[in-house]
């Protein structure tokens, strides 16, 4: 807790929080701050205890307590992590120390780099890997060339690799499409619609190795589009779902899906980035 001194009248302290710290309404519900408390007269030269986490909000936390994080590469644009799964890309309120945007922080000294994306909690990640999946993560330190990255993702984002595990013989190769939509509480979960609606979602199987002493799969595919949680939610539809997917399967000791390689183009030049990690690996 923070305590913020107030130095003029509000009719509120809902009203004084807004003002001075300039956060939205919804922000400040997710605090779970009393309504009792947010009604009451703020009058000037009065004091209020506010969480951390509202006080700095959007902020990055200097502080990394995670696994160590690999950097792949680093040049005057980009810096590719290798993130471990159960490590979030970006922290969801400050006193998160577990996340790739913390370590960047403890990092690196110039802090410009965080000036990239500023509304946003994202910052200059160009997408986004889930908290259990593993790989090649991209953060763009130039903010017009990140605009324009995002701007035109499926084209300037020529390939993207995916190492998975999935239960039992997958005999399906080539294309997948499927239209995905949110269901579950608060939309925390992807469903495959039966009809024409939705968000399209396309991935191409490239290789699948089956292990009949795991019954498991060791499956490659091509990720042709960025729906959130797309390829959990369509290898399940398929009935394989993958190994240690806690909401799309059964929970295991960690999601065997890994982000393995990320190739983009801009300005006629190409980069790839390579994850140091081979997922299979772990299985064989």
């Amino acid at each position: 807790m923070i305590k913020v001194g107030l130095l003029k009248h509000y009719t509120t302290v809902e009203n004084a929080i807004l003002d001075i710290l300039g956060v939205s309404k919804s922000r400040l519900k997710k605090m779970g701050i009393s309504k009792d408390f947010l009604s009451k007269e703020a009058n000037k030269n009065m004091a209020i205890e506010l969480p951390i986490d509202l006080v700095n909000s959007n902020m990055i936390n200097p502080n990394y307590l995670g696994p160590e994080i690999v950097v792949l590469h680093e040049d005057e644009n980009f810096i590719v992590m290798d993130k471990p799964c159960r490590v979030h890309g970006h922290p969801h309120f400050y006193s998160d120390q577990y996340n790739c945007l913390s370590f960047l922080r403890n990092k690196y000294s110039d802090n410009k780099i965080f000036e990239v994306g500023r509304e946003n909690s994202e910052r200059g990640l160009l997408y986004r890997l889930d908290y259990e999946t593993s790989g090649v993560l991209i953060y763009c330190k130039n903010e017009n060339l990140f605009l324009g990255l995002r701007n035109n993702f499926e084209k300037s984002f020529k390939t993207k690799i995916y190492q998975l595990a999935v239960e039992g013989e997958l005999d399906v190769m080539g294309p997948v499409e499927n239209f995905l939509a949110p269901s579950g509480k608060k939309g925390a979960k992807m469903k495959v619609l039966p009809h024409h609606d939705g968000l399209l979602a396309r991935l191409e199987i490239l290789e699948s190795e089956y292990l009949p002493t795991k019954n498991i799969s060791l499956v490659t595919v091509k990720l042709l589009t960025g729906v959130r949680h797309q390829i959990r939610v369509q290898m399940s539809h398929l009935g394989h779902s993958i190994v240690g997917d806690p909401l799309y399967g059964k929970e295991g000791e960690r999601l065997m899906l890994h982000a393995k390689k990320y190739e983009l183009q801009f300005d006629d030049i190409e980069q790839s980035f390579e994850s140091g990690l081979d997922l299979f690996s772990l299985l064989l």
